[in-house]
């Protein structure tokens, strides 16, 4: 039986009565934050942890329950050892706030829970790539709230289901303006003139860990970036179109429709990344 922390205690991840009241289960009231533990340690775990801290002041939900670095560090190492995990694991912190009240919270307290797995990866290898759709049933507005990983995941959901269910590895989602900005997953990432591009954040995009680090890493090794706008158009101008995400690392779309796409920057990132 898999076990997880509830608030800092160990219990059965089957024991679901502490769900019954929880307004990240009846509202979607929080955000969650996956990362990836590696060789004794999470990767990224600065970056992670600035963005738990601006997801909590964004939502005013108080971060007085909430474990610092150090602590969530000592329970990640408890929990993987209550759960016999000695490799590579994907770690989920899921954030809520702590309240009883139905729209209107009674308080911004805090409250959350710590989930692990071993890792299995499913990164496709660059050289195949995936196969990649548009998600058109449902756009996604570009807001204050749009760079979360919010537990209202419902869009994400469903477009990763019409992915499954056509026969695609992913669909990109579109914002209010038709423009590209992520797929169910990863954040979106283009190469058009020998530049790489990104949906800027008020596009609508999540405020993606690797994506952060994929603009830091181009930068340091010369490859010209901008954060700006994708529109459907400049996937077929595009010579290279891959996605990342902190679990995967960098996935390169090979075929979307009828337009195949290279992999010469890709590679360099990968090889920077050693992925």
């Amino acid at each position: 039986m898999q076990k997880a922390i509830y608030n800092g205690q160990i219990i059965e991840n089957n024991e679901q009565s502490s769900f019954t009241f929880n307004r990240g289960f009846l509202f979607g009231d929080g955000f969650f934050e996956t990362m990836r533990f590696s060789n004794g340690k999470l990767k990224f775990e600065d970056d992670h942890f600035k963005r738990i801290k601006n997801s909590l002041e964004l939502l005013w939900i108080n971060q007085e329950f909430i474990p610092n670095q150090q602590k969530l560090n000592e329970e990640i190492k408890l929990l993987l050892e209550s759960n016999k995990i000695d490799s590579d694991a994907r770690i989920r912190l899921t954030i809520f706030r702590n309240a009883d009240g139905f729209y209107l919270p009674q308080n911004n307290q805090s409250g959350y829970f710590l989930t692990c797995s071993p890792l299995i990866d499913k990164r496709d290898n660059y050289e195949e790539g995936l196969r990649v759709g548009i998600y058109k049933e449902q756009n996604k507005i570009a807001g204050k709230f749009s760079p979360l990983k919010s537990l209202s995941a419902q869009l994400y959901v469903m477009a990763a289901i019409y992915a499954k269910e056509n026969n695609f590895d992913d669909v990109l989602i579109l914002n209010q303006d038709n423009n590209c900005i992520e797929s169910s997953n990863s954040n979106l990432f283009i190469v058009q003139d020998k530049v790489l591009i990104t949906p800027s954040l008020s596009e609508g995009c999540v405020d993606g860990i690797f994506r952060k680090n994929i603009i830091h890493a181009s930068k340091e090794i010369g490859i010209p970036i901008k954060e700006g706008v994708i529109s459907q158009t400049c996937l077929i101008d595009a010579q290279e179109i891959f996605l990342t995400n902190v679990i995967r690392g960098i996935q390169t779309i090979k075929k979307m429709d009828e337009e195949t796409y290279s992999n010469s920057i890709t590679k360099k990132l990968n090889d920077y990344f050693q992925l």
